[in-house]
C-alpha cells in the first residue's frame, strides 16, 4: 500500500474520497454531512470520532512533511509521493535504506557482522549490484562476506512482528477507535465503516466501564480454564499411573519369556540329547552286533577252507598216491551250515523308516 492510498479517505456521508489536508474543510461544508450529524444522536460521537481520527493522521505524518505542507499549502500530499523524506529518528524495525518495516520474506532483515549494522535484503542486493563487495550504507563498513552468508537479524524481526501485531491488519493504522456495537477497535480508517454506530476514542474515559467489564471477562475466563486444567491435570495423572502400571507390566512378562526361554531351551537341549542317545543304541543294537560276528566268523572259516583247497589244487600232480587219496584236514571249527535269520535287522530298518514328530520326540525325550 503506497502512502499516497494511506492517506486518501472517503467522506462517510458523501462517499467523495479526500486527502488528509482536506477532511476539516470538507466536513464543514459537506450539506450530506452536516444533516447526518444533525438528525443522529449515535453520529454525534462519530463525528468526534472521525475529527479526531483526522487529527491522528495528521499526527502520524512525520515532522519534515508537516513542515513542508505548512509551507507550499499543498491540498494533496500525493503530490509529495515521490519528494517525502523520513524522519531522522526513524524505527529501528524499519530499513534504514528504504525505510520498509522488516518483512520475513519480503524485505528480511540481515545483519553486516563487522559492523553490527542491519538492512534489508532488497536494499542490499542493490548495493551489491553497484559494488563488487557489499558497503554498509550507514557508516560505509566493507563487508567480506557474500550476501547469502549474511545472518537474518531475527531480535530486529521479531520486534517488527510485535509492532505489527499493535496496528490495523487492513489498514496499517494504530489503533485509536473503539466501537461498542461491533465489539472491536478501530484505527482512524476503520472509523469511516462503523460510522452508523456508537464509537469513542480509546482515551475515551466511558471506555472505563466497558474495559472493568473486560477485566472481569479475562478473569472468569481464566477461573473456566483453570478448572478445566485441573480436570486435564487429574486425567494426565491417572493416565501416568495407568501408563507406570503397564510398564511394569510389560517389564514383567519380558522377565518370564525370558525365563521361560531358558527353561525350554534347557527341556529342549535334554529331549534332543535322549533322542540322540536312542538313536546311537539303536546303532550299538547287540542282537545285530551278534549277527555280525557270526557272519564275519562263518566267511573267515570258509576262506581257510578255500585256501587250503586250492593249495593241493595247485600241488596235486605232485603229491604221492596216498596225500591225493588224503581227505583234507577240516579247521577246528565248522562255518554255519545255514545262514541267519535278518529279520531283526529288518524290523529295525523298518522302525528307522518311518517318518518322526521331532518336537513331539523332543518333549516326549524319545524318538520310538
Amino acid at each position: 500500500m503506497d502512502l499516497e492510498d494511506n492517506y486518501m479517505f472517503p467522506c462517510p456521508a458523501c462517499r467523495q474520497h479526500i486527502s488528509d489536508s482536506q477532511i476539516h474543510d470538507h466536513i464543514q461544508n459537506c450539506e450530506l454531512y452536516s444533516h447526518h450529524s444533525s438528525h443522529s444522536d449515535s453520529y454525534s460521537p462519530f463525528n468526534s470520532s472521525y475529527e479526531n481520527s483526522y487529527r491522528y493522521v495528521q499526527s502520524s505524518i512525520t515532522s519534515s512533511e508537516s513542515e513542508s505542507l505548512e509551507e507550499t499549502g499543498s491540498a494533496d500530499f500525493s503530490s509529495k509521493n515521490n519528494q517525502t523524506t523520513p524522519s531522522k529518528t526513524h524505527s529501528i524495525a524499519t530499513c534504514p535504506v528504504c525505510f520498509c518495516n522488516y518483512h520475513n520474506t519480503r524485505h528480511p532483515p540481515l545483519l553486516l557482522p563487522n559492523c553490527g549494522h542491519t538492512v534489508c535484503k532488497p536494499c542490499l542486493k542493490d548495493i551489491k549490484k553497484k559494488s563488487d563487495k557489499i558497503t554498509c550504507p550507514t557508516c560505509r563498513e566493507p563487508s567480506k562476506l557474500e550476501l547469502k552468508s549474511l545472518p537474518i537479524n531475527y531480535a530486529l524481526l521479531d520486534l517488527t512482528e510485535k509492532k505489527a501485531s499493535a496496528k490495523c491488519p487492513w489498514h496499517d493504522y494504530e489503533f485509536v477507535a473503539y466501537c461498542s456495537l461491533d465489539d472491536s477497535i478501530l484505527c482512524g480508517a476503520c472509523l469511516f465503516d462503523h460510522k452508523d454506530h456508537t464509537c469513542c476514542l480509546l482515551n475515551d474515559s466511558q471506555l472505563e466501564k466497558i474495559t472493568k467489564q473486560k477485566k472481569n471477562q479475562v478473569k472468569k475466563k481464566i477461573e473456566d480454564l483453570s478448572k478445566t486444567k485441573e480436570i486435564w491435570t487429574l486425567y494426565l495423572r491417572e493416565i501416568e499411573k495407568k501408563v507406570q502400571i503397564i510398564n511394569e507390566n510389560i517389564e514383567r512378562h519380558k522377565i518370564c519369556l525370558s525365563e521361560t526361554e531358558k527353561k525350554m531351551t534347557k527341556t529342549i537341549q535334554e529331549g534332543s540329547k535322549k533322542c540322540v542317545q536312542e538313536l546311537a543304541e539303536l546303532a550299538t543294537h547287540e542282537s545285530l552286533k551278534r549277527l555280525q560276528n557270526t557272519f564275519s566268523l562263518s566267511i573267515s572259516l570258509l576262506d581257510q577252507q578255500i585256501s587250503m583247497l586250492e593249495n593241493k589244487i595247485d600241488q596235486f600232480d605232485e603229491l604221492s598216491m596216498a596225500e591225493k587219496l588224503d581227505n583234507e584236514p577240516i579247521p577246528n571249527k565248522e562255518p554255519l551250515v545255514e545262514v541267519p535269520s535278518l529279520a531283526a535287522a529288518k524290523t529295525l530298518l523298518e522302525k528307522l523308516s518311518i517318518s518322526v514328530d521331532y518336537k513331539q520326540a523332543i518333549q516326549n525325550q524319545k524318538i520310538f
